[in-house]
Parts: C-alpha cells; sequence; structure tokens
C-alpha cells in the first residue's frame, strides 16, 4: 500500500502523472486536499471521466492543509 498526500490539489493535474507512476502498486490511497470545496467537487467528476484501476482509492478532504490534523503519516506528498 502507497499513502499520497496531494495537500492543494486544486484541479488535479497531478494526478494523471501521480496514477501512472504509481500504478504497479497493489493499492494506491491519495488523499486530495483542498480548501475550496467546489474544486472539489468538480475534480470528483474529472477523476470519474478518468480511465483509473479500481485499485486506486481517492479520498477528498475540504479543508486548510495547514491546519488539518492527519492521523497517518504519507510515503509521498506532493
Amino acid at each position: 500500500i502507497i499513502h499520497i498526500l496531494e495537500p492543494s490539489v486544486g484541479m488535479g493535474n497531478f494526478i494523471p502523472f501521480i496514477v501512472n507512476k504509481y500504478n504497479y502498486a497493489d493499492e494506491l490511497i491519495i488523499d486530495l486536499v483542498d480548501i475550496d470545496d467546489k474544486s472539489l467537487s468538480i475534480l470528483k467528476l474529472l477523476i470519474e471521466k478518468m480511465n483509473i484501476s479500481t485499485t486506486i482509492k481517492f479520498n477528498f478532504i475540504n479543508d486548510d492543509f495547514l491546519l488539518h490534523s492527519f492521523e497517518k503519516t504519507y510515503d509521498l506528498v506532493i
């Protein structure tokens, strides 16, 4: 399992690169954080349109990543 944090995801410009680079992982969990809930809503729609493996899980967090209390550690922070 690889855990990745994208702390200021916006429209998710890096997501296709992350997915392609780590597609070998048995399980990939990406926490997508943004302070703007509208950006996250649009991002959810964009991700639905992408052809992404079911082994990749996305967690959407609507918060300021500088103030958010993360309860886990990450293998990679973008």
